[in-house]
């Protein structure tokens, strides 16, 4: 990379080998050439990581009513139309078998979380930090290449029809290469580098758009493409040619933002310990509130998000269980409609808000709330038309996590935005992991009694979301009234009675 290409970055000699840029705020790290640069890779990786999920949970589907020798093709008088067991009393033996099916599947699919989530939450943490010195494109690069392998192994085993236990271990393989988390590492760290804090939360939801463009792409591809093909291997191809065009997107034309120290050591605790001490204490000349400011918002990200990347699986489920009994291609097109009407209201609300003056924190409020409607609807839906009015409710669910990351963002220094991103992907992981088995489990024991009880579970979730935000809202402007009276006080020269009101309140310095 040119020298010239780094500018707003000036350094100050450290040592004989060792720079330290110092960027000021309201300026980004490096201006690329061109100003699309890792959104391609983010929407063909997301493309092909989305897209899997309906996928296993389908070929899971079929795969456990095979071992079972359970056929609900033969039991649906007309053969012309979509397969549902709906059209069967709830006591038939056949509606009884479903259930099963989704037992054992349900069951399945806790298997694969963990197999992915445990590795990848390991190695995300030595990731992340290591980007602040050896470079973005290693924490994008390595989620595309160990992607890549798992498809190819899951080619062979839906080839050979082999046993269910060897995606298990396709899982792990993806996992340690750090799954999608890692990739959110990288992508969000790139565009903190390459932008201003004022275009970082537009620039993060348009990074969030990527992702779910990907999942209406892929859920509407899946959906006709299983129908048409029910051996499941060319979607399969299909996945592993996205992530193969990731990895050479990725390795020759992204540009490096950061310049690699020859001194930056992958496995290190130093990676471990400098995430850790982001939520212990501020670095000398930091505002020391931002330590309180980082755990509220990580505690808001662990309820808020949870429910946002562990349900795909279980809504596939619950779709395709009574009463809905929905195929996968309906699945497909419920899934686009509500995903490009969420990006849709999240471009054209995003900057309306920022627009108005809306504070940050009362955009969060805003999304939680939306999504919160959103679960708690499909909770009591029985018909499709509740489905398509729920999912409409929760379009403003998208500005929760990218204004959430932007600010976050906003309370760390330049080099440390790998650090902050790494525990950030870390807490995703947390929430995927925690979340698949939670819900898993939930639906598990539940669809014989109450199928919406699962809903009701996220619901709470970001109930407990709502009151972090809440709580981060009126504290974190009262300490900025207090600190706006503290600097008009100063300002005031030879009126010392004027100050004690400050006194009382003694509150860190204002970055």
């Amino acid at each position: 990379m040119d020298d010239n290409e780094y500018d707003s970055l000036g350094a100050t000699e450290k040592g004989p080998n060792e720079k330290v840029p110092l960027i000021q705020h309201g300026t980004s790290r490096y201006k690329p050439r061109c100003p699309i640069t890792v959104e391609p890779v983010m929407f063909l990786y997301f493309l092909g990581t989305v897209a899997t999920a309906p996928l296993a949970t389908q070929y899971l589907h079929a795969k456990v009513a095979d071992d079972l020798h359970f056929d609900p093709v033969q039991y649906h008088s007309n053969q012309s139309e979509d397969i549902s067991i709906c059209l069967l009393n709830a006591s038939d033996p056949v509606v009884k078998m479903e259930q099963l099916v989704q037992e054992i599947s349900s069951g399945w699919l806790q298997k694969f979380s963990l197999a992915t989530m445990i590795p990848a939450i390991i190695v995300t943490t030595f990731y992340g930090s290591y980007s602040d010195k050896g470079g973005r494109k290693f924490c994008i690069l390595l989620p595309c290449v160990g992607s890549f392998i798992k498809n190819v192994c899951n080619i062979i085993v839906v080839t050979f029809k082999l046993d269910i236990f060897w995606l298990v271990i396709t899982c792990v393989i993806e996992g340690m290469f750090g799954y999608y988390a890692t990739i959110l590492i990288g992508g969000m760290s790139y565009i903190a580098d390459i932008t201003t804090e004022k275009q970082r939360a537009f620039r993060i939801l348009v990074l969030e758009v990527m992702l779910w463009l990907g999942s209406a792409i892929s859920q509407v591809i899946i959906g006709y493409w299983v129908k048409a093909d029910p051996t499941f291997l060319g979607p399969t191809v299909f996945i592993t040619v996205l992530y193969g065009v990731s990895a050479l997107y990725t390795f020759f034309l992204i540009t490096e933002t950061v310049e690699k120290d020859p001194e930056a050591r992958f496995f290190t605790l130093d990676n471990v310990k400098a995430m850790l001490l982001m939520y212990a204490r501020a670095p000398n000349g930091e505002d020391p509130s931002r330590v309180w400011k980082i755990r509220t918002l990580c505690f808001t990200m662990l309820f808020g998000t949870m429910s946002l990347v562990a349900t795909s699986t279980v809504d596939v489920l619950y779709e395709l269980n009574f009463p809905f009994c929905w195929t996968s291609t309906k699945i497909g097109w419920y899934t686009a409609a509500v995903s490009v009407a969420t990006q849709v209201a999240g471009l054209l609300t995003l900057p309306l808000f920022k627009r108005c003056k809306m504070p940050e924190p009362v955009i969060m409020m805003i999304g939680t709330m939306s999504a919160l409607l959103w679960k708690g609807m499909v909770a009591f839906a029985n018909h499709d038309w509740e489905m398509y009015v729920a999912g409409g409710l929760g379009v403003l669910g998208i500005l929760l996590v990218p204004v959430l990351r932007a600010v976050m963002s906003e309370q760390v220094s330049a080099h440390e935005q790998g650090t902050l991103f790494a525990s950030i992907a870390s807490i995703d992981c947390a929430c995927s992991l925690l979340g698949g088995v939670l819900f898993s489990t939930v639906y598990e024991y539940t669809v014989m009694y109450y199928r919406g009880a699962v809903y009701l579970t996220m619901v709470g979730m970001y109930t407990i979301a709502l009151i972090a935000i809440l709580y981060y809202f009126i504290r974190s402007s009262r300490e900025r009234k207090q600190n706006m009276v503290k600097k008009s006080c100063f300002s005031v020269h030879n009126h010392d009675d004027m100050c004690v009101q400050v006194t009382a309140f003694p509150e860190p310095k204002e970055t």
